[in-house]
């Protein structure tokens, strides 16, 4: 019977939003038929269309802002929500208590709208570049920066991952306490490298040297991968 009511629910609901659809296309149509013509014609609206698109496409390819400003935001607010589910992480292994790691499980679920808004971002941006000739030069920066956006999702998803398990080994009390502690140091060290990059890609949208944090940055994930191995660690 549950079944059965939910079908006719899902029935009217379709019903419904049929009947709203064409609803909306009868008052277009009224509106179409009740409008005035303009003085200049039927088709005076799609040239003014025209000519506002194409005056707005000369101004971008003139005089647009720096392509690059938007991604760099995006990925730093990515990036600082990966440090901090990393350290709530940390936190979880320091206190022995998996609320911490739960929390930062709804916080990484949460990250996937940030990652698709620089998706977006990135795509505008490398066509502003393309239209622009003040700002061709940075194509190929944000084309590395695209590419790169592979590498940050996945980062976000196996970090939904790690935490999900850690929250279950804290519970189920899995881990040594030499596990716990060598994991607490590598989780802190990671999220530090992880907010030394956004550091640095701060530095270059602002238009300072950002080599030595990009260094750093590539220094300190070398060293927090040369300790993934599970005998060093304990576990």
């Amino acid at each position: 019977a549950g079944v059965a009511n939910a079908g006719r629910n899902g029935i009217r609901q379709h019903t419904r939003r049929r009947r709203i659809r064409q609803w909306l296309l009868l008052s277009l149509r009224v509106l179409a038929v009740l409008l005035p013509v303009p003085a200049g014609g039927p088709f005076t609206r799609s040239v003014d269309a025209v000519v506002g698109g194409s005056v707005a496409l000369l101004i971008t390819a003139l005089v647009p802002r720096d392509p690059r400003r938007e991604p760099h935001a995006n990925v730093r607010r990515v990036l600082a929500e990966l440090a901090k589910v990393l350290q709530r992480a940390a936190v979880a292994l320091e206190t022995n208590d998996a609320t911490p790691a739960w929390h930062a499980l709804v916080r990484i679920r949460k990250a996937q709208p940030l990652v698709d808004t620089l998706q977006e971002s990135l795509n505008s941006a490398q066509e502003v570049a393309r239209l622009a000739p003040a700002y061709r030069r940075h194509r190929t920066e944000l084309e590395d920066l695209n590419r790169s956006l592979d590498f940050i999702e996945l980062a976000v998803r196996n970090s939904d991952a790690l935490v999900r398990r850690l929250a279950s080994a804290i519970n189920n009390a899995a881990l040594s306490e030499e596990a716990m502690d060598s994991l607490h140091g590598l989780l802190i060290d990671t999220a530090d490298a992880v907010e030394t990059f956004g550091r640095a890609l701060t530095e270059a949208d602002a238009g300072g040297g950002s080599e030595l944090d990009m260094r750093r940055t590539r220094d300190e994930l070398i060293a927090v991968a040369a300790r993934l191995h599970p005998d060093p660690l304990g576990v």
